[in-house]
């Protein structure tokens, strides 16, 4: 059975936390929507072109740093950085599935307070691939910002998510100048966002990520989910059933009847 929890899937849905696991092939397939988890791959072999791209372009260390991830699981005992084996289990032609814990930290939400724009996909894919690159200290951007931001501030950022969910998710931030808050969250259409009720641009960041400019102080960011597209059909739906009931209430009281074809 396929969405048979495992051991190594247990030991993942005791850790505490929001992250991401990559993993490589070692556990069944869907077993992240079926056991309340978050995978990098997902569920779907259909995935969008600009992450795909992305996947395979940015090494996997940096991917890692982006995309929230804090447990890998591998069929290797040793990982390139370090990490904390903390589960293994027996698999197939005599292997083991090992689950590791990154040493590093790698947030769902962060602030920086540097930006640069890079209209090119594949150069932004370049420059977030380079070794030198911090994306906790910069992102890159497709567009310029609204307004410039103040630089670094004197003291520590505060970004912590407070709601989260697949359609909505809501973010408490304090920080002493204005920065830019980065999300690991995709950059996609129909995403709406306001902060402290008032409207805002989503900017895309690092290629696939979304962010969001906020001022200086406390604030509360909210993601929405809400594109035209389901509007559109839900109202093509609704008059469409209001002229089927026009036309057959029209039948009834005209006294319509089919042809016999006998």
């Amino acid at each position: 059975n396929q969405y048979r929890a495992t051991p190594a899937i247990k030991e993942l849905q005791a850790q505490p936390g929001t992250f991401r696991i990559h993993n490589e092939f070692r556990l069944p397939g869907n077993y992240g929507p079926a056991h309340g988890l978050e995978d990098t791959w997902g569920s779907s072999p259909l995935r969008l072109a600009d992450y795909e791209r992305f996947m395979a372009q940015v090494p996997l260390e940096r991917a890692w740093q982006l995309l929230n991830v804090r447990y890998v699981v591998t069929w290797l005992e040793d990982l390139s950085v370090p990490a904390e084996p903390i589960f293994e289990e027996p698999a197939k032609r005599g292997e083991v599935t090992y689950v590791h814990r990154l040493e590093a930290e790698h947030p769902r939400v962060w602030i920086v307070y540097e930006a640069e724009v890079v209209p090119s996909q594949d150069e932004a894919l370049d420059r977030l691939a380079g070794p030198g690159f911090d994306p906790y200290r910069l992102a890159v951007l497709s567009q310029p910002l609204e307004s410039s931001l103040s630089g670094q501030p004197t003291e520590r950022p505060q970004a912590s998510l407070a709601e989260f969910g697949p359609s909505r998710l809501v973010v408490e931030v304090d920080q002493a100048t204005d920065g830019l808050l980065v999300l690991s969250e995709l950059y996609y259409p129909g995403w709406g966002a306001k902060v402290d009720g008032r409207g805002v641009p989503i900017h895309r960041a690092d290629a696939i990520l979304r962010a969001v400019r906020v001022p200086a102080g406390q604030h509360q960011v909210e993601m929405t989910f809400d594109p035209p597209s389901v509007k559109l059909g839900l109202a093509i739906s609704g008059i469409t059933l209001l002229l089927s009931v026009a036309y057959v209430t029209w039948c009834l009281k005209s006294g319509v009847r089919k042809p016999d074809l006998s």
